[in-house]
């Protein structure tokens, strides 16, 4: 399975070969690893470091940021959950805004804020799936 930042690095390499309108065996080519190498990126295997680094070189941009982009996605992407869930509830917010002070003062590991984050949506969605059985029954809709 493939994680969130290879999924995310096979993207970026796919965007590059797509603006420059090469074959992936001229891609892996000038990256200087096999054309099966590059067709597994962009699938979403993962890779060695090696490669890692020589894509990197490839992209212009630092091994680092390849490592960290995908950790700054899934960071927007809880960032998007959040709002969306303070606009169905608003009295979310004081509790994502406890977290987060928890967080960054490492009493609580991140990993307990996207927990929260989960719990809250299934809890969210229960709510609405409820909401919305009650409506079906009084109405006699099926």
């Amino acid at each position: 399975m493939a994680t969130k930042e290879q999924g995310v690095l096979g993207n970026l390499l796919a965007e590059k070969q797509k603006q420059e309108g090469i074959s992936t065996r001229e891609l892996g080519r000038r990256i200087g690893v096999a054309h099966t190498t590059i067709a597994r990126i962009i699938d979403g295997q993962a890779t060695d470091f090696d490669t890692l680094e020589k894509v990197a070189e490839y992209l212009q941009v630092n091994v680092v940021d390849l490592l960290n982009v995908g950790s700054k996605v899934e960071t927007e992407a809880l960032g998007a959950q959040v709002a969306v869930l303070c606009e169905m509830e608003p009295r979310l917010v004081e509790v994502f805004r406890e977290a987060m002070y928890r967080v960054n003062k490492d009493e609580i590991p991140p990993e307990a804020l996207r927990d929260i984050i989960r719990y809250a949506a299934f809890r969210l969605n229960m709510e609405t799936d409820e909401k919305y059985s009650n409506v079906q029954y009084e109405t006699g809709l099926p």
